[in-house]
């Protein structure tokens, strides 16, 4: 039986002429991604980690080569529908001006998600991230780390058993990268969630993953188990 939920196959992504020179090409051979796996990315600033990330997340084209999202190649008649199975924590913060509550709800508001499930799913997300008390406040009475909890919640709410991390636990304060780094081994180890996770920090990867994949000036150096 065939396990693989993400594959890149002959990848090439060109950056545009306003990126630093030093930035070179992202070029994936081949790359698979298999159900319940925990794989972090690693490489400087410029090693291509984020770009890789919102390729596998649907969010950008490369300029040749084929993504597959659970065996399905992506084609422009299905990339809607599948870019909803692989969301994308970014790496920076985009809070509405309201609640943090409507801020976790809106992804389920467009996908037109039955208002009493929304409450439901809503309180669950809150409840993980440990923010129920902060519900009804506005983004802006939150500290960065509870933001970026909030970033959290907003993907988990979705409930996909995919999750693509742009360094989510980055600046943050001890008691938010605690609770998102518990968050992320709960789903993996416990509900067999596949986490894809850029970083920099050498300590999170070996608290979080068994699989490493490095990348330097846009090319795998090695995929470590």
């Amino acid at each position: 039986m065939n396990n693989t939920v993400i594959r890149l196959d002959n990848i090439s992504y060109s950056y545009t002429e306003d990126y630093n020179s030093n930035v070179h090409d992202l070029v994936i051979d081949h790359l698979e991604i298999k159900k319940g796996e925990m794989l972090a990315i690693m490489g400087s600033n410029g090693a291509g980690k984020s770009t890789l990330l919102e390729i596998m997340g649907l969010l950008c084209s490369p300029k040749k080569g084929d993504v597959y999202i659970n065996q399905l190649r992506v084609e422009a008649n299905n990339r809607s529908d599948l870019r909803r199975q692989v969301p994308v924590l970014l790496q920076s913060t985009y809070l509405f001006s309201t609640t943090i509550f409507e801020n976790i709800a809106l992804g389920l508001r467009f996908r037109k998600v039955p208002e009493m499930e929304i409450h439901s799913r809503v309180n669950r997300a809150l409840s993980i991230v440990e923010l129920t008390p902060h519900a009804n406040k506005q983004y802006f009475e939150l500290s960065g780390g509870e933001k970026r909890r909030v970033d959290l919640a907003r993907v988990l709410v979705l409930e996909t058993d995919i999750l693509l991390l742009d360094e989510p636990t980055t600046g943050l304060d001890d008691k938010s990268r605690a609770i998102i780094e518990d968050v992320i081994t709960e789903l993996n180890q416990k509900k067999c969630h596949t986490i894809v996770f850029t970083t920099h920090s050498h300590d999170q990867v070996k608290t979080l993953s068994s699989n490493v994949l490095r990348l330097h000036n846009g090319y795998i150096l090695n995929n470590e188990q």
